[in-house]
C-alpha cells in the first residue's frame, strides 16, 4: 500500500507525493539494473538525492528456503538532521511513492523495519529507497534477512459457496484463488470481524507467480467498517480465468470471505451461443 494506507501505525514523517524520477548515479541503480539484495544480513551503503530512488531487487528459490523476509533501512550518523529515506516493496513490479505493497519511512535512529510474510517462492520483489529529507545524497545502509518457514499457498474459494473464516497478520496478505466457472459478474467480499484501521480487499488475474498485492492488483477496495460485508466487484469475467485475491489490514484482523455471482451488467460477456466462439 501506499505510505498513507498500510503503516499508519509507523513514525510519522513530514510527507509531499512525488513523482517518479530516477537518475543515474554512481551510487544508485536504475530502473533496469536494480542491485541484487542478499538475504544474508548483509549491509549494503547508498546514497540518494532528495526524490529519487536506488532499486534492489531479492527472491526465493523454493528449493532452497522459503519463509519470512525483513529488510532494514537505516539513515547514517554524520549526515544532517534532515537526511530521511523512504522504502518500498513491490510485488513484481517496480513500486514508487504512492504505489507499493509495503513501506515504511526511516530518519536517524529510527530504522525502517519492512517484513515481507509468507514470501511467494521464485516471485521477483523490487525494493526501492527514495531521498526524501536533504536535496544532497542521504546516505543510509539496508540489509535484509530471511527467517526460514514453511510457505503457505493460497486458499481456493468457490463461487456461492459458504464464507470462510480467515485471518491477516498486521500489515501483512492473506492469498485466495478462484476459478471462474462461467462467463459473467462477480463479487470477491469481505466482513471483518475485529476491529482495524483499515482492511484491503485486491483482485488480479494470474497470468504470472505474483498474487495479488496492493501495488499490482487490478482491482482493489479498503474500508474502515467492521461488522459489514464489503463487496470488490469483478465484472466482465471469461469462464475459466483463475483470479487471485487477497486481503490486508493495518492490524491483525479475523474476518469473512466469499465470492459470489451478481447481476448482469450491460455488455458484459454471456454463455449465449453468439459469443460461444469467443469464448474458445
Amino acid at each position: 500500500h501506499n505510505r498513507s494506507l498500510t503503516h499508519t501505525h509507523e513514525m510519522a514523517l513530514p510527507r509531499l507525493s512525488f513523482s517518479l524520477v530516477v537518475l543515474a548515479m554512481a551510487v544508485a541503480a536504475t530502473v533496469g539494473n536494480p542491485i541484487w539484495l542478499p538475504l544474508n544480513g548483509k549491509v549494503i551503503s547508498g546514497a540518494v538525492n532528495f526524490n529519487t530512488y536506488d532499486y534492489y531487487t531479492f527472491s526465493i528459490n523454493a528449493t532452497e528456503v522459503t519463509g519470512d523476509v525483513e529488510i532494514v533501512t537505516t539513515v547514517q550518523q554524520g549526515t544532517t538532521q534532515f537526511t530521511s529515506v523512504w522504502t518500498y516493496v513491490g510485488s513484481d513490479y517496480y513500486p514508487i511513492d504512492g504505489n507499493s505493497d509495503w513501506s515504511y519511512g526511516s530518519v536517524i535512529n529510527y530504522p525502517a523495519h519492512l517484513f515481507i510474510g509468507n514470501v511467494v517462492p521464485d516471485v521477483t520483489y523490487y525494493v526501492a529507497v527514495q531521498g526524501i529529507g536533504t536535496s544532497g545524497p542521504n546516505d543510509y545502509t539496508i540489509q535484509a534477512t530471511v527467517k526460514p518457514g514453511n510457505y503457505v499457498p493460497p486458499v481456493q474459494l468457490l463461487v456461492d459457496d459458504m464464507p470462510l473464516t480467515a485471518q491477516v497478520g498486521m500489515n501483512q496478505y492473506t492469498d485466495f484463488y478462484v476459478e471462474i466457472p462461467t462467463n459473467g459478474n462477480y463479487s470477491f467480499s469481505f466482513f471483518v470481524i475485529s476491529d482495524t484501521d483499515w482492511a484491503y480487499a485486491m483482485a488480479k488475474p494470474l497470468p504470472s507467480a505474483a498474487p495479488a498485492r496492493w501495488g499490482n492488483a487490478l482491482l482493489r477496495t479498503r474500508t474502515e467498517k467492521q461488522g459489514t460485508w464489503m463487496q470488490l466487484q469483478m465484472p466482465f469475467l471469461r469462464r475459466g480465468t483463475n483470479m487471485s485475491l487477497s486481503i490486508s489490514a493495518d492490524s491483525a484482523a479475523n474476518f469473512y470471505v466469499k465470492v459470489e455471482t451478481i447481476a448482469d451488467v450491460a455488455g458484459a460477456p454471456s454463455d449465449s451461443p453468439e459469443s460461444s466462439e469467443s469464448d474458445e
